[in-house]
């Protein structure tokens, strides 16, 4: 009888169009949608390139010219890209947008910029540097000439007295936060599903609710063939999900599958308890109930990054007892600590919570259902 159920519940849930866009469609189209706006947004935004500087000559200016010569090498650590040009035309170029700043070659270097911005300050502090070093070499070569190769050499070693130690070589993108998300909403949805299944089990809401009453089957054996059934199917759409975006799209969010697919499996099971748990909520109409769902889970997910980044963290900061109770929070983060950290405490904590949350409403959907009763069939 078990697998009876089972079997046909799951022709009847594969049948039905409101799960298929829910689960599937929608939720491929998103990402499909979030990858063609900000797949290429960190490249295009948060990037370091070659800052455009025109340099005017006025008076030749060696230390400069060879520093210069330096920081415009073609290579991983070029920071400036430079042209040479008049007065006239290094004006016409900053006019247009074409550089950044103009930098006047004489004893003293000059720079000048068009607005103040991130790269018009890097180029102040650089010419800073530029002008004590000028300076140093300067007075050097003219009090004591027979040091000067040898202040050369040092000021060319680079000394640094901080200590690199990478925590995590994964994607620290902060885009890929949305597509966290988007497993997030995924997971979360599975609510409508099991909300359905659910439903059917109930007298007061179908023919098929009141044939299934008077069966003999107990009804703990029948809830639990509905997680199943809408759990098992949930759960293949978000591994299909994970590698569409990490196969095809090729966005980097992660590559640990194990533990991706133990996340995956906690957070499609909260959604789908979530969903039996809304729909054994007695005496609610119909459409209050889905109003439940659509908006709780919108919420949770709005929390959790995706209509915007930032959000998350904000609510860590003011109230950070609510990521804990938040699942869709919880998914995310559990993303985020696999994909940056080596370790897994954090998200061992995170899958800690997602399964207390399960077993609280698994306890209080089956004692709602257990409990209804009615007057006659």
């Amino acid at each position: 009888m078990f697998f009876h159920i089972l079997r046909y519940g799951v022709k009847s849930l594969v049948r039905d169009k409101v799960f298929l866009f829910w689960s599937m469609s929608f939720s491929f189209a998103l990402a499909t949608f979030m990858y063609l706006a900000f797949g290429n947004i960190f490249e295009t935004t948060e990037k370091f390139d070659p800052i455009p500087v025109a340099v005017v000559v006025e008076r030749e200016n060696e230390v400069l010219e060879e520093v210069l010569e330096n920081l415009s090498q073609e290579g991983e650590g070029q920071m400036l890209q430079m042209t040479l040009a008049e007065e006239e035309q290094a004006q016409k170029l900053l006019e247009e947008e074409k550089i950044t700043a103009i930098l006047y070659e004489n004893v003293n270097a000059r720079l000048v910029v068009r607005e103040s911005g991130f790269k018009e300050s890097i180029l102040q502090m650089l010419m800073s540097r530029i002008k004590q070093t000028t300076m140093a070499m300067t007075e050097i070569a003219m009090k004591h000439p027979e040091n000067l190769q040898r202040a050369v050499q040092s000021m060319e070693k680079e000394v640094s007295y901080c200590v690199q130690k990478e925590y995590g070589s994964g994607n620290q993108d902060n885009v890929v936060n949305f597509f966290y998300a988007i497993f997030a909403m995924t997971c979360l949805f599975a609510c409508f599903s099991s909300y359905n299944r659910t439903t059917s089990m109930q007298a007061n809401f179908s023919a098929l609710g009141m044939r299934r009453c008077v069966t003999p089957t107990p009804k703990m054996k029948i809830l639990l063939v509905e997680f199943l059934m809408c759990e098992v199917l949930q759960f293949l759409i978000t591994c299909l999900l994970y590698v569409y975006l990490r196969v095809i799209l090729g966005i980097q969010i992660g590559n640990d599958f194990p533990a991706i697919a133990v996340l995956l499996l906690l957070g499609t099971s909260l959604g789908t308890m979530f969903g039996i748990f809304i729909g054994a909520l007695p005496k609610l109409r119909d459409g209050a109930r889905v109003g439940i769902l659509v908006s709780v889970s919108l919420i949770l997910c709005a929390c959790s990054d995706l209509m915007a980044t930032g959000v998350k963290d904000l609510i860590k900061e003011n109230i950070p007892v609510f990521n804990y109770l938040n699942p869709a929070a919880l998914i995310c983060d559990s993303f985020y600590a696999l994909n940056v950290y080596d370790g897994y405490g954090r998200f061992a904590s995170n899958l800690l919570f997602l399964a207390l949350q399960i077993v609280v409403l698994a306890v209080v959907s089956f004692l709602m259902v257990r409990r209804n009763k009615y007057a006659s069939l």
